[in-house]
């Protein structure tokens, strides 16, 4: 979705059957006609947008489709395990007639990221279901005549197992025809809304968690330091003690020798 922007043109119709429509005008269907004025299209647009408040995009794009006389067809919130990104992903059908219009309003609503429109030309399939639904429509009525008419058991048997075959048809042809009509009569637009929220620094106090424990412990180890080094003096100096002796003799030696000669020089 947030990739590379796409160009607001419409997609090769030789690549996906999809073209611009010449003509955004209210379209009459002309049974069998399939003249410049009477073409169906199915319209699709497709857009990517970077919003400030993505609740207040939301509710003035609900607004404007329900302005136009459309309607929110999906609409899928996501946030991430973070809370810093809120994405809508909306699917809103509006009459074909504003298309165009609710693009544009839709580029005024944030920073535009992506935006793709196109068509598809869908007439010739349009005027095909309409004629061979009225084929059906009055094949079913020639046989309802028909049977009206029916003397034996075996002709109204055989009558209704053709009335069946063609009401079925009828049915089947009916529901893929109306689909195609919502499609041609509503465009598609698939919107994706997207806000970033920038987190801002607060005060915490994360630094005072667990200050007490890390106390403690900062003041045992420096207890037990003062003890290991008083330890380590004590056996150095019992260790120590005949060499210090050792010194301390000779130093009361050289200090009685000093004063030996000092008192003989006083008396000469």
């Amino acid at each position: 979705d947030g990739g590379g922007g796409y160009e607001d043109v419409a997609e090769d119709s030789q690549q996906n059957g999809e073209q611009e429509s010449p003509v955004m005008g209210d379209e009459k269907t002309v049974p069998g006609s399939t003249g410049a004025a009477d073409r169906k299209y199915i319209y699709r647009g497709e857009i990517f947008l970077n919003v400030e408040d993505i609740r207040e995009s939301e509710n003035r794009i609900r607004e404007q489709v329900e302005s136009q006389g459309g309607f929110i067809e999906a609409s899928r919130y996501y946030s991430d395990p973070k809370g810093e990104t809120h994405t809508t992903y909306l699917t809103v059908r509006v009459p074909y007639p504003a298309f165009y219009n609710t693009m544009e309003f839709l580029e005024t609503l944030g920073k535009m990221v992506n935006r793709r429109t196109g068509s598809s030309d869908v007439t010739l399939q349009y005027v095909d279901m309409e004629a061979r639904i009225r084929v059906l429509t009055k094949q079913e009525e020639r046989f309802t005549e028909i049977l009206a008419q029916a003397k034996t058991v075996e002709e109204i048997l055989e009558i209704e197992r053709e009335l069946v075959k063609v009401r079925s048809e009828i049915e089947s042809l009916t529901s893929q025809f109306n689909h195609l009509k919502d499609r041609v009569d509503y465009a598609t637009i698939d919107i994706s809304l997207q806000q970033t929220v920038l987190a801002t620094p607060g005060l915490t106090m994360q630094g005072f968690k667990g200050a007490w424990g890390r106390a403690i412990q900062g003041l045992t180890e420096n207890i037990n330091r003062i003890i290991n080094g008083l330890a380590g003096l004590f056996v150095f100096s019992l260790s120590s003690l005949p060499f210090l002796l050792l010194l301390a003799a000779a130093a009361y030696i050289f200090i009685k020798f000093r004063k030996a000669r000092k008192k003989d020089r006083e008396e000469e």
